[in-house]
């Protein structure tokens, strides 16, 4: 069997127009398209109290305090935070519930990273609204907040600092 032998040319395929860099003018009356930023109803910034029991493997921590979100104002937030403990693989999960005199927001959280039996709680997690009341039944939402958590120590006097966490959603 013998190679096929094939000869290529160029040719030119004449002038060509590119397109402008320049941006087209609005016609009269008319107004630009404006792109509006995700509103996030849970935005905000919170903190509180950290409880840890002392026999602890699946590093269950619950937290109470308060924040100030973007809809709910002023509200008190409650729940916990557990790693994944001695299971060889998983994520970290938790549920917050944050409630004020208009209702109350339930979220499940879901830990950003797969980690390894015994690792540290992570920094970020995934949050999803799951429950909501009053005037925030029709709620729906989910995102990611940070949650730093300094758990309670105990010096060697014996005297306990308790814990603190913070959240930024």
């Amino acid at each position: 069997m013998s190679p096929f032998k094939s000869f290529l040319k160029l040719e030119e395929l004449g002038s060509r127009i590119l397109p402008s860099s320049t941006t087209l003018p609005f016609l009269p009356g008319s107004t630009p398209a404006r792109v509006r930023p995700a509103h996030y109803a849970l935005e905000g910034l919170g903190s509180g109290t950290v409880a840890t029991p002392p026999t602890n493997t699946a590093q269950q921590h619950k937290l109470t305090g308060t924040a100030n979100t973007a809809d709910l104002n002023r509200v008190s937030v409650s729940g916990s935070v557990s790693g994944v403990g001695s299971t060889p693989r998983g994520y970290a999960t938790g549920t917050l519930t944050f409630t004020n005199a208009r209702g109350s927001v339930t979220v499940q959280l879901t830990g950003l990273t797969e980690q390894t039996a015994h690792s540290p709680l992570p920094k970020y997690f995934r949050y999803t609204i799951v429950s909501s009341t009053g005037d925030y039944r029709h709620l729906q939402q989910h995102g990611t907040l940070r949650l730093d958590l300094q758990p309670a120590t105990v010096a060697p006097s014996g005297l306990t600092t308790p814990g603190t966490f913070r959240i930024a959603i």
